[in-house]
C-alpha cells in the first residue's frame, strides 16, 4: 500500500475496527506479540512507568497476535501498511497521547462542544490542565468483522484487562479532540464503515445527536410503561435509554420472578426509534449464594434484551462491606462470563457507594453516581422521565 494511504482519516477508522478484540501491551504500536517484545521492550518500560505490580501474568497465551497500547494504536495505523502486518513504515508522530494532542494534531480543542462527528478525528481524556491520559479513534458508524452493526463509536486500546474495544463517542471520559497533521481528511459526517470489504459509505449512518454537547439519559422507572415520542426524547438532548432489568428480591427481601414486566415493550419501542439503551438491575443479595442465584436468574433477561450500553448494578442492601465486597466479586465473575466486562458498571447514589469498597472495583466498573444537582438545570417539563447527566 502506497504511504499516502495510511495517511487518511478513512485508513485510521478501518485500521481500528480491525483491531477489536487484539490485547493491550503498554509500549507497543501494532508489532506482533512475542516472548521477545514482551522481555525487551513492554517489561521494563511497564516496570519503568507503572511499577512491578502491573507485569501482565498471561501475555503467555497473547502470543502472535498484533498488540497495541492507546496512543500505539494510532502510531500502528500510521505505520503497518495491513491491518494485521507488523510496522514497516517510519511514524510521523510520537508515541503518547499528550505529544498527539498538543503537536501532531492541526486542528483541535479542549472541548467537545465543537466536535466535528468527522470519522478519524482523534478524542481525548485530560489528567490535567497540560496532560492527556488516553487517546482513542472516533469510527462513527461501521459493521464489524463478524458483520455486527455499531453507532456512534470510538475505538480505543483500553487497558490490558479489556484490549482494544469501543465506546460510545458521548462517554464523558472524552473530553477534548484533534485532526492529526500529517493525515488527509477523507472523511465526512454520516459514513457508514464496513471492515469486511475496507470500504465505506455515505448517508446510511444515523448521527444520534450531533449538536448536543453534553448527552443525557432518560431513566425509565420500573412501574411506568409509557408509549414515549421518541423524536421529542431526541430533541429533548436525551441519546439514550435506561430501562430497568428487574431484581430477584423485593424490598422486603421476598423472592419473585425476576422481571420487568413492561420491559419487552420498552425495548421494542426504543429499538423501533434506533436508539440505544442500557438496564439496570437491583443488587439485593443478602448471602453469596444469594448473588449466584440473583446473577443466574440475571442472564435470562440479558440473553432476551441484550443491552448495546452495558448493564447498571444498584446496590440496596444493608449488609456489612465485606459482604458486599463479597457478592459483587461475584457479579463481575458472571459479566465477565457473559461478555460485559467493558459494558457494566454502578448506578448509585452517594449513600449506595459508601456500602462497598469502591476503590477495590474502579478499575472493572464505570461509575454513574446519581445526584439531583445533574438536573437542577434542565426544565420541570422534560424531567418525565428523570434525566440524570452521565459523570465521569
Amino acid at each position: 500500500m502506497p504511504e499516502d494511504s495510511v495517511r487518511r482519516n478513512s485508513w485510521l477508522c478501518n485500521y481500528a475496527i480491525c483491531q477489536l478484540g487484539k490485547p493491550y501491551w503498554y509500549a507497543t504500536a501494532g508489532e506482533i506479540s512475542s516472548t521477545d517484545l514482551y522481555r525487551d521492550l513492554v517489561k521494563p518500560a511497564i516496570i519503568r512507568d507503572l511499577g512491578e505490580y502491573c507485569v501482565y501474568d498471561n501475555y503467555m497465551d497473547q502470543l502472535n497476535v498484533k498488540v497495541h497500547d492507546c496512543s500505539g494504536l494510532i502510531l500502528g495505523a500510521l505505520t503497518c501498511e495491513s491491518v494485521g502486518g507488523a510496522p514497516t513504515l517510519s511514524s510521523p508522530v510520537a508515541h503518547g497521547s499528550t505529544s498527539q494532542f498538543h503537536y501532531e494534531c492541526k486542528t483541535k480543542s479542549e472541548t467537545m462542544d465543537d466536535f466535528p462527528y468527522i470519522p478519524g478525528t482523534l478524542v481525548f481524556k485530560s489528567s490535567g490542565d497540560y496532560t492527556k491520559s488516553h487517546v482513542g479513534i472516533y469510527v462513527g458508524d461501521f459493521i464489524d468483522l463478524d458483520g455486527n452493526t455499531h453507532t456512534e463509536e470510538v475505538v480505543e486500546a483500553m487497558g490490558h484487562q479489556w484490549g482494544v474495544t469501543t465506546t460510545k463517542i458521548y462517554n464523558s471520559k472524552w473530553d477534548c479532540w484533534g485532526q492529526l497533521s500529517c493525515c488527509t481528511v477523507d472523511t465526512s459526517k454520516g459514513m457508514t464503515f464496513d471492515a469486511r470489504s475496507a470500504s465505506m459509505a455515505s448517508g446510511s449512518a444515523v448521527q444520534l445527536h450531533p449538536e448536543v454537547t453534553t448527552p443525557f439519559v432518560a431513566t425509565i422507572a420500573p412501574q411506568y410503561n409509557p408509549t414515549l415520542d421518541y423524536d421529542k426524547i431526541k430533541k429533548a438532548r436525551i441519546s439514550a435509554m435506561s430501562f430497568f432489568g428487574g431484581e430477584l428480591f423485593d424490598s422486603s427481601h421476598n423472592k419473585k420472578v425476576y422481571v420487568n414486566p413492561y420491559l419487552s415493550n420498552q425495548v421494542q419501542q426504543c429499538n423501533d426509534a434506533g436508539m440505544p439503551y442500557m438496564l439496570y438491575v437491583n443488587v439485593r443479595a443478602k448471602a453469596e449464594i444469594e448473588a449466584d442465584e440473583e446473577c443466574r436468574t440475571l442472564y435470562y433477561v440479558l440473553a432476551q434484551f441484550p443491552p448495546k450500553l452495558g448493564i447498571w448494578l444498584t446496590l440496596q442492601t444493608n449488609n456489612s462491606i465485606e459482604l458486599n465486597n463479597s457478592i459483587l466479586e461475584i457479579y463481575y465473575k458472571y459479566i465477565e462470563r457473559w461478555g460485559f466486562k467493558a459494558k457494566c458498571g454502578f448506578y448509585l447514589t452517594p449513600e449506595q457507594l459508601a456500602k462497598f469498597d469502591w476503590p477495590k472495583f474502579q478499575d472493572r466498573f464505570s461509575l454513574w453516581l446519581i445526584s439531583p444537582k445533574n438536573v437542577s438545570e434542565v426544565d420541570d417539563e422534560l424531567l418525565q422521565p428523570d434525566m440524570f447527566e452521565v459523570p465521569d
